[in-house]
């Protein structure tokens, strides 16, 4: 446990780093405000609007230098997405091709088929055919767990794109606390304690720093959010045509090392992410869903800061509240007779029947095996 001696050195480093930040931001003119306070209604409106989304969406993502070449193309994924519209709840993802390339040639080393779902209860998944482009062998390998399998989930939410959009931007936020959107950027959080990113341990409490002004780009204007937080200060950019939606974002990233004094935080002089957004669908009146997201991530290399990864997702066949999406949608059912195995316990399981009838059977060896 940190002392309070520690704290205040914390703070007092951390000081300068918030100062910088924001400077590097722009000019900042109200801590929150009637600006924030607008956008946080109209946010708020498009959450509560949605009780379920269901797109299309390609993927596409590049890293790992090749010689002269810059970045290589390493994935394309094409899937189907359903979601009940709220952070870490109900979700159904079936991945129509998901193919990935060598990055120093043209040939494909896999070719994958998968669905992954997810009840409020029960997670499942299913993978239906794997091998090469030339060579697609049909499979049937399931899993099935308690909760919702991390790893999975996150990968699939940036793959889909989920996290592009105000419904599940906070999806892929660290910790236990998965808020909406409209939370996240609340100026009156309340305090959490988080362990930070530093050699040792120890906890230290804070309320991460939300501030808002307007902002002109490409001649239209734009509320700017800075956020202060744990591990990073963010950046979004929401346009007020759209409901306040994010248009832009950047991320700044810090690190902390434990000294004889305390702990220093150094922050990062570049940004480490950033994403855009180009247009927006508006499936219903009043909530609006990005056409596509372009995004990039920076590193530090050789003195210099260098693009290592980026990655685009475009969307298609956006549907909002569809009438035929009910709780069965959130399971994937599993063919006669497959062999299922359980993620948190290995055990394995033979399951047949209706879905619901599967479900049932999942769940109590689930139960029985805890």
């Amino acid at each position: 446990m940190f002392t309070s001696r520690t704290s205040v050195i914390i703070a007092l480093l951390f000081f300068p780093y918030l100062a910088h930040a924001v400077a590097a931001a722009g000019a900042v003119h109200s801590q929150g405000g009637k600006p924030l306070s607008t956008a946080i209604r109209a946010i708020r409106k498009q959450e509560d609007a949605v009780r379920n989304i269901s797109y299309t969406s390609a993927y596409c993502a590049y890293g790992t230098y090749s010689g002269k070449t810059g970045l290589v193309l390493s994935e394309k994924l094409n899937a189907d997405s359903t979601y009940d519209g709220l952070p870490r709840g109900r979700y159904r993802i079936e991945v129509l091709r998901d193919l990935a390339r060598w990055t120093d040639g043209p040939a494909p080393f896999s070719v994958n088929i998968y669905a992954s779902a997810y009840n409020g209860r029960v997670s499942t998944f299913l993978k239906t055919g794997s091998g090469t482009a030339k060579a697609l062998a049909s499979v049937a390998v399931g899993a099935v767990g308690g909760r919702i399998p991390r790893t999975t989930t996150l990968g699939l939410y940036r793959q889909t794109g989920w996290n592009a959009s105000i419904f599940g931007f906070t999806s892929n936020i660290p910790g236990n606390g998965h808020p909406r959107f409209s939370t996240y950027i609340s100026p009156t959080q309340k305090s959490v304690r988080v362990k930070y990113p530093v050699e040792g341990e120890g906890t230290v409490l804070r309320v991460p720093t939300v501030r808002a002004s307007w902002k002109l780009w490409h001649r239209k204007r734009y509320l700017r959010v800075v956020r202060i937080g744990y591990y990073r200060t963010e950046v979004f950019l929401l346009d007020p045509r759209k409901g306040f939606s994010i248009s832009g974002y950047r991320s700044i990233g810090w690190t902390g090392k434990k000294t004889a004094q305390g702990i220093v935080v150094t922050p990062q002089t570049f940004v480490g992410a950033k994403f855009s957004v180009d247009g927006f669908y508006q499936p219903v009146p009043g909530v609006f869903f990005p056409h596509a997201v372009n995004f990039a991530a920076f590193a530090r290399q050789g003195g210099k800061v260098t693009e290592v990864a980026k990655w685009s997702v475009a969307f298609s066949h956006v549907q909002v509240n569809g009438p035929a999406v009910t709780g069965d949608t959130y399971v994937i059912a599993f063919p006669r007779g497959a062999v299922v195995h359980d993620m948190d316990t290995g055990q394995s399981l033979q399951i047949g029947g209706t879905t619901q009838q599967q479900l049932r059977e999942i769940e109590r060896a689930v139960r029985a095996a805890r």
